[in-house]
């Protein structure tokens, strides 16, 4: 079961653009390469795993990864045992979910927009 749910390159990149300056610096920034150096030496990594931590921490951010499944992802992405995927699931939520709690919240939870009153509504084929 595919828990990432990859999205085209272009459609990736547009979305990377659209988000706010603090996440693209933890993704893509100096910051990024000390959170996933931290992550990688916490758990006892090699360097190989750096890009799949990072698709981890991408796919979150751009609507591919709900974070209720940060787990399996990691499980999915990094083919580690159950104990190491459960420590490296926990480094990416204590990292990059949880200081970003509040847009993650508006991107996999979105506030309901209230529904036009049928007053407001103009039937065109009956106008007269």
């Amino acid at each position: 079961m595919n828990i990432l749910q990859k999205k085209s390159s272009y459609i990736e990149e547009e979305l990377y653009f659209r988000l706010p300056d603090e996440i693209k610096a933890i993704l893509g920034g100096p910051d990024n390469l000390t959170i996933t150096t931290n992550i990688i030496k916490t758990a006892g990594l090699s360097e190989d795993f750096r890009p799949y931590i990072n698709t981890v921490a991408f796919g979150l951010f751009i609507g591919e990864l709900n974070p209720k499944f940060l787990v399996q992802g990691v499980k999915e992405w990094l083919a580690l045992d159950d104990t190491k995927t459960q420590l490296v699931a926990t480094l990416i939520k204590k990292t990059f979910v949880d200081p970003h709690q509040d847009f993650l919240n508006s991107l996999y939870n979105p506030k309901p927009t209230p529904p036009v009153p049928q007053s407001n509504v103009v039937d065109l084929k009956n106008r007269q």
